[in-house]
């Protein structure tokens, strides 16, 4: 931002510039020309003088037209990329939920599979206890 108010002040200062600069020029060439009265030769010189001006403007337009359709642009820019941002955001806040709805399935899954151990577990040892009865008592 820093960058653009600079340039700016640097455009303004140029313009300013340029401005004082044709106007010094303008008096000059006006007083040559109220001192000599009437001359064809210099008609012609402000004719040449006004079409010089009328050049100079023409091309300080354009350029103005061209900064404003840059600027457009820039800002465009700018707003892709805080787009890019904010979608990154919501893609890291989509894929945590999703990663948080995978992990509570899977922790779900976990424990049923941890119960039918424990259920197993429980039976495999009142068949061992069977199993041991038998032994003891082989009736």
């Amino acid at each position: 931002m820093q960058l653009i108010l600079t340039a700016n002040t640097e455009e303004a200062y140029i313009g300013w510039a340029d401005i004082k600069k044709a106007r010094s020029e303008f008096e000059i060439f006006v007083s040559t020309i109220s001192s000599k009265k009437g001359s064809i030769v210099d008609s012609e010189k402000l004719l040449r003088y006004m079409e010089k001006i009328h050049q100079r403007d023409l091309l300080r337009e354009k350029l103005r037209l061209k900064n404003c359709m840059l600027r457009g642009y820039k800002k465009k820019l700018e707003e892709q990329i805080r787009e890019k941002k904010k979608m990154r955001g919501t893609v890291s806040e989509l894929c945590l939920q999703e990663l948080q709805v995978r992990n509570a399935q899977l922790q779900k899954e976990s424990d049923e599979k941890r119960q039918e151990l424990q259920q197993l577990q429980l039976t495999s040892r009142k068949m061992a206890q069977v199993l041991d009865s038998y032994r003891v008592n082989p009736s």
